[in-house]
């Protein structure tokens, strides 16, 4: 069940660390889900937030998002983002619709609200903030989401929480690996 919400939290443009993982809060209550996560990525700042907002490539960092695009603006300087989600825990699958409308903060750190029409939430919030430490990167991330499909007793909270830790890891890993990538592409490129 921790990977529907995974899927949910990430944006996907939406992991913990291959870097160290400082915090990590889930909580519960009536239907809503919050998460709250601090890590540290070994990779550079702008080169997080390159990968975070790659959004025609969300499924590099959750394999569950089947995809994700744009959508046309509602507003200057906010992005439209789609994601289609395929999750499953145990016996239960879900498939989940996913709109946000995604903005930079002036100090870089990014911020999404759910548009609830025509998707599986009811709400949602997501904020990630960002802060260069060196080639590193201080990551604070807080998301709460109602969804609007029917979660199975068996397959609640107490499972969420007890797989978020490994899907959170592997997320943040892929993110960590990519945005190294990135980086030392971005420097190779400058060197020719």
């Amino acid at each position: 069940m921790s990977r529907w919400l995974l899927c949910c939290l990430l944006l996907l443009p939406f992991g913990l660390c291959a870097g160290e993982l400082r915090h990590l809060q889930v909580t519960s209550e009536k239907g809503e889900y919050r998460i709250e996560a601090r890590v540290r990525v070994d990779a550079p700042v702008d080169a997080v937030r390159a990968t975070l907002t790659d959004y025609r490539h969300l499924s590099d960092i959750n394999p569950d998002i089947r995809e994700s695009r744009v959508l046309p603006s509602p507003a200057p300087g906010v992005t439209r983002v789609q994601t289609l989600v395929h999750a499953c825990a145990f016996f239960y699958c879900v498939d989940m619709k996913r709109i946000e409308d995604v903005q930079q903060l002036p100090g870089g750190s990014l911020v999404s609200t759910m548009v609830p029409d025509h998707t599986s939430f009811k709400s949602g919030q997501t904020f990630w903030g960002l802060r260069p430490l060196g080639t590193q990167t201080d990551v604070t991330y807080r998301a709460s989401m109602r969804p609007a499909f029917w979660i199975p007793p068996l397959i609640g909270p107490a499972v969420v929480r007890s797989n978020l830790r490994r899907e959170m890891r592997e997320s943040f890993e892929r993110l960590e690996s990519i945005a190294r990538a990135r980086a030392e592409g971005a420097q190779g490129g400058g060197d020719e």
